[in-house]
């Protein structure tokens, strides 16, 4: 085992242990267990009996029986914080192409931590065993860069270690986060039916106003004041999600009241992939995890829900006008967030390295993203919806 470590590049950390420890049968690699986890990770069926096979073939040979034994030591008992997924080969050389079954046999080992958190913490078990979903979810990128391989890739195992440690809950279709904002999140403002929001203050602004990433992309800094009931800074235009040219003041005598800003209770969410994204689904689970954080953490006055990545980039109400993405972007409000490394790459194809011009694309999600790309259109943008008095 010890050699392999040395050839793959896998971290030894603990591997003395982890010798030490091997048991002669891991409960991961045996049938009853796969079986019971398998429909729970959403996994295809047609795929079991070849995991269970590579499983009872992991099981039979001592060295990779003990590397797997590691690797489950390794990713369910190191803090989140120190678990280095970029050191772990996608392929060991010795297992080709099923190494990302390996892989996936450690992703179905991480969920009776879930569970556990859940018990540990008092609140319903089917959330935990909801973040099992993610490990299927996930399979496609595998296939996406080996020729349809089945499998995960060991850097998608570092995601669901929130579960486990982190207060992170699967609720319906989105991950939740409670968050008290910082300046990510707008000024907002509510009179009637009207919302208006502002950028906080000191945001930093490009040129084409929206968020800077840098100071290399900073052309301003927002400024954002409250005087004698008069608010005044930069406004937000809700459809594009860039901020608008020129200041606005409005009078809070008028009828304006504040809805939400830096310092309130949020609620944050993640979107795992795996589509299931209709906005009766999403409406659905928002609604969910507003009852369940009232009731779980009551001394929270959470006053909005909120999220910031690709999936919101407006260009897809244009290019995929029937989607759910465009059903869920139309849905909320758009605020400028800063953007990196050409967002929507890596969970629309599996990967951000290479040039993307080699990318091929096969529906019209990869076309359209590849289309931003060569346009310079990719953009991560904030998203936010206010919870309403009737949610109370």
């Amino acid at each position: 085992m010890l050699s392999l470590l040395k050839t793959t590049g896998i971290p030894a950390d603990g591997a003395a242990v982890s010798l030490a420890s091997c048991p002669g049968k891991p409960f991961f690699l045996q049938h009853d267990y796969i079986k019971k986890y398998w429909t729970l990770a959403a996994l295809p069926e047609d795929k079991l009996e070849l995991t269970l096979e590579f499983a009872d073939m992991i099981q039979e040979n001592e060295r990779f029986r003990m590397l797997a034994w590691h690797i489950y030591r390794y990713f369910n008992l190191r803090p989140m914080g120190q678990i280095k997924v970029d050191e772990f080969p996608d392929i060991i050389e010795e297992l080709g192409e099923k190494s990302g079954i390996l892989y996936l046999l450690i992703g179905l080992s991480m969920i009776p931590g879930f569970i556990a958190r859940a018990e540990r913490e008092n609140f319903p078990v089917r959330y935990a065993e909801a973040g099992a979903e993610r490990i299927g979810t996930v399979t496609c990128f595998y296939a996406q860069m080996y020729n349809g391989a089945f499998g995960v890739r060991p850097r998608s195992l570092l995601f669901p270690v929130h579960y486990r440690e982190t207060a992170t809950w699967r609720i319906g279709r989105f991950d939740f986060v409670i968050q008290k904002a910082d300046n990510t999140i707008p000024e907002i403002y509510r009179k009637g039916d009207t919302l208006v929001a502002f950028c906080a203050d000191g945001v930093p602004l490009k040129s084409n106003l929206d968020r800077a990433f840098n100071d290399d992309e900073t052309a301003k800094v927002a400024q954002f004041k409250v005087e004698n009931n008069k608010v005044t800074g930069i406004p937000i235009d809700f459809k594009s999600g860039l901020a608008l040219p020129r200041e606005l003041t409005i009078d809070l005598a008028d009828g304006w009241e504040k809805v939400a800003g830096p310092g309130d209770w949020t609620l944050f969410f993640h979107i795992p992939g795996g589509g299931k994204m209709k906005p009766e689904l999403c409406r659905k689970s928002f609604k969910e995890a507003m009852k369940f954080f009232k009731e779980y953490c009551p001394d929270k006055d959470i006053r909005l829900i909120w999220s910031a990545s690709w999936i919101f980039n407006p260009e897809w109400c244009t290019m995929l006008p029937d989607s759910n993405l465009a059903a869920l972007i139309n849905e909320g409000n758009l605020f400028p967030a800063f953007s990196a490394n050409n967002p929507g790459l890596y969970f629309v194809f599996g990967r951000n390295d290479g040039d993307p011009e080699s990318f091929t694309a096969c529906n019209r999600m990869e076309k359209a993203v590849l289309q931003c790309y060569r346009e310079n259109r990719l953009r991560r943008v904030g998203w936010f919806l206010p919870v309403m008095p009737e949610a109370d």
